[in-house]
C-alpha cells in the first residue's frame, strides 16, 4: 500500500521512524478524527497503521474512501480480544519508536515532537507519556488530567512503581514506547485487565520513564459502552484490581525490587475502590458485597468508608438491586434540579 502521503520527507532524513498504531473495533464514529490528529502532528517521520479488530460497522469503508493512500490498514479475520490487537500493533509496527492510540482519542500537534525529542535525548528511556485532557463524545475538551509527576523529566524507578501502587494507575497515560522495551516485557498481557498500567509498571521496574506535564492527547470518557464500565457494571472491576496488583508483586519478586511495601500498598488500593464496590448506581449481590466486606475485614480496612458509603452499604443489604437503582435515579435527579 502507498503510504507516502502519510509521511514527510524527514523519513529518509536521520529523524527516528515513529509506528502510531490505531487498535479498532466499531469506533468508525470517531475514527476520522484520531486519525487527522495524527496527519497534523508537527513532526513528520511517522506512519499510521489502523488494525481493525473485525469491526461491523462502516469501519472499511471509511477508511477505503478517505484514508486508503494515507495509512496502513490491516483487518483481523476474527475479534481476537482487545489485548492481543495491541500486541498485533506491536508485531506490526515498522519502526523503533512505537505510540497505541485507541480509535476514538487523539493527539494534539507537538505530541510527536515532544516525546521523541525526549526519547532520542535519553536512550535508556523505554516510555515518554505525558498528561492529557478529558475529552467528551462531542468532541469537547472538559478537564486535565491529574499529572503523574509534577514536573517533566526523567522519573527514578522508585518513584514510578510507588506513584502507580499509591494512585492506583491514576496519571498513567498512552506513552511514546521504545519497541524493544515492550517487546522485552512481552508486550501485554492477556490476563490482566488493566494492561496499560501493568505494562507501565513493568516497563518502569526495568527502564527509565520520562514524564512531560503538558497536555498533549486527549482521552474519550463517557462511553457507556466501553470496558471499564462493564467492568464496574458487572462487579468484576475490583476482583481485576486485586489480581493486577497480585500481579505486580510477583513481578517485583521475580526481578528483586524490594522498595515498596505490599501491605500498604494494598491499602491503598482498597482505599481508592471503595466507591466502586458500593456503588447504587451499579450494585453489587449481596453476596459479592459481602466477600468485599470481608477483604476489607482481613486486612482492618473498613474504616475507609465514609458514612455516605455506609448507608449504600445498608441500602444494598436491606433493598433488591432494582429498588437501589431507583434510589440512586431519584437522588440523582434531586441534586440537578
Amino acid at each position: 500500500m502507498d503510504t507516502s502521503k502519510s509521511i514527510s520527507p524527514l523519513q529518509i532524513s536521520k529523524e527516528p521512524g515513529v509506528s502510531v498504531c490505531i487498535p479498532s473495533f466499531n469506533k468508525a464514529e470517531y475514527l476520522g478524527e484520531t486519525i487527522e490528529s495524527i496527519l497534523c502532528q508537527t513532526y513528520r517521520n511517522f506512519q499510521i497503521l489502523v488494525i481493525d479488530n473485525c469491526s461491523t460497522d462502516h469501519t472499511h469503508e471509511m477508511i477505503q474512501s478517505k484514508y486508503k493512500q494515507k495509512i496502513l490498514y490491516y483487518r483481523n479475520h476474527r475479534n481476537i480480544g482487545a489485548t492481543a490487537n495491541f500486541n498485533r500493533c506491536i508485531s506490526l509496527a515498522q519502526n523503533d519508536f512505537l505510540m497505541i492510540l485507541p480509535a476514538d482519542d487523539t493527539l494534539l500537534p507537538r505530541f510527536l515532537e515532544r516525546t521523541v525529542e525526549w526519547m532520542v535525548k535519553h536512550p535508556t528511556a523505554g516510555i515518554v507519556a505525558t498528561n492529557r485532557y478529558y475529552m467528551d463524545k462531542d468532541s469537547t475538551i472538559r478537564k486535565m488530567d491529574e499529572a503523574f509527576f509534577p514536573g517533566t523529566g526523567v522519573l527514578s524507578r522508585e518513584y514510578t512503581i510507588k506513584r502507580i501502587l499509591e494512585r492506583d494507575g491514576r496519571g498513567v497515560t498512552m506513552p511514546l514506547f521504545r519497541k524493544s522495551c515492550l517487546q522485552a516485557v512481552s508486550g501485554f498481557r492477556p490476563d490482566i485487565f488493566f494492561g496499560d498500567v501493568f505494562t507501565w509498571f513493568q516497563i518502569g521496574a526495568l527502564f527509565d520513564i520520562v514524564y512531560i506535564n503538558e497536555p498533549l492527547l486527549t482521552w474519550r470518557m463517557g462511553d457507556s459502552g466501553s470496558m471499564v464500565t462493564k467492568a464496574q457494571r458487572d462487579h468484576i472491576y475490583f476482583d481485576h484490581k486485586i489480581y493486577t496488583y497480585t500481579e505486580m508483586f510477583r513481578f517485583l519478586r521475580k526481578h528483586h525490587i524490594t522498595f515498596v511495601d505490599e501491605k500498604s500498598s494494598f491499602k491503598n488500593l482498597l482505599k481508592h475502590n471503595t466507591a466502586k464496590i458500593c456503588s447504587i448506581q451499579y450494585p453489587p449481590s449481596r453476596k459479592k458485597l459481602l466477600s468485599y466486606l470481608k477483604t476489607y475485614f482481613r486486612k482492618r480496612c473498613l474504616h475507609l468508608f465514609s458514612f455516605i458509603q455506609l448507608v449504600q452499604i445498608s441500602m444494598i443489604v436491606m433493598f433488591p438491586k432494582e429498588i437501589v437503582k431507583k434510589i440512586y435515579s431519584a437522588a440523582n435527579r434531586l441534586t440537578r434540579t
